[in-house]
């Protein structure tokens, strides 16, 4: 069985920026959907009332 050493102290490590950036997409994203459902459930409602 072969096993491998870390090559830099650095690896295995995570880079917050990167780590920061992913969250803020997905945070953006999820916002985006937010939006959404609650146009979704608006237009359901108006549509319930006529």
């Amino acid at each position: 069985m072969e096993t491998r050493k870390a090559s830099s102290p650095q690896e295995g490590r995570v880079d917050l920026e990167k780590l920061y950036a992913l969250l803020r997409g997905l945070k953006a994203s999820v916002d985006r959907l937010a939006l959404q459902v609650k146009q979704m459930r608006n237009e359901r409602e108006g549509g319930a009332d006529e």
